[in-house]
């Protein structure tokens, strides 16, 4: 019996059963690793819903896989030409650092540094952070819209020297009346002392 047809099917029609099997198997498989492999914006969200020199929100990434990266940017619409800048006022990349394959999601803090204030005065009127796919590997914008906002966060702008000029004279303040204070003291003591 040995290289007789068991089954009943010719030997010819196996061979070709057994090459689509194959290949369809491979494609199967090329398959399932393009999709673990690739990971997919899900959502994008904006702290506050408002933007300063230092812009922060979240970001999930669905079928999440570690050493790819997410970019993203923000951008300011002109009110006088109608139109957002064309290249990106501020950048950040986020590393892919958590999940391990497909149905897994990992949400990452962000947040971009707009150094450029003039962004924030007019002719100016909105701002917005979008997917970056000059900076994505590995990660699809998957339809996720930009986060569009006309609002600026208060106290503009959030700067270093915020603290400093409600600080600068308040210490002034206290020193004159703590000078003031003083004077009356010693005229006190010297008025008792006579």
């Amino acid at each position: 019996m040995r290289g007789a047809d068991v089954t009943g099917v010719p030997r010819s029609g196996r061979a070709r059963r057994l090459v689509l099997g194959v290949v369809g198997g491979l494609a199967l498989t090329g398959a399932m690793t393009v999709a673990v492999l690739a990971n997919h914006l899900e959502t994008l969200t904006l702290t506050g819903k408002c933007f300063d020199t230092y812009t922060e929100g979240t970001a999930t990434v669905y079928d999440s896989q570690k050493g790819n990266a997410l970019e993203l940017a923000a951008y300011a619409y002109d009110g006088g030409t109608s139109s957002w800048t064309s290249t990106p006022i501020g950048t950040v990349t986020i590393p892919m650092v958590n999940g391990t394959g497909p149905n897994d999601s990992a949400t990452y803090t962000w947040w971009i540094q707009i150094s450029d204030s003039s962004y924030f005065t007019s002719p100016y009127t909105q701002w917005e952070v979008a997917y970056d796919a000059t900076g994505s590997h590995g990660v699809s914008q998957n339809g996720v819209a930009p986060i569009t906002s006309g609002t600026l966060c208060s106290p503009y702008p959030n700067t270093p020297e915020s603290p400093l000029a409600v600080a600068l004279p308040i210490a002034g303040l206290a020193i004159f009346a703590g000078a003031f204070g003083v004077a009356i003291r010693r005229r006190r003591n010297s008025a008792s002392a006579g």
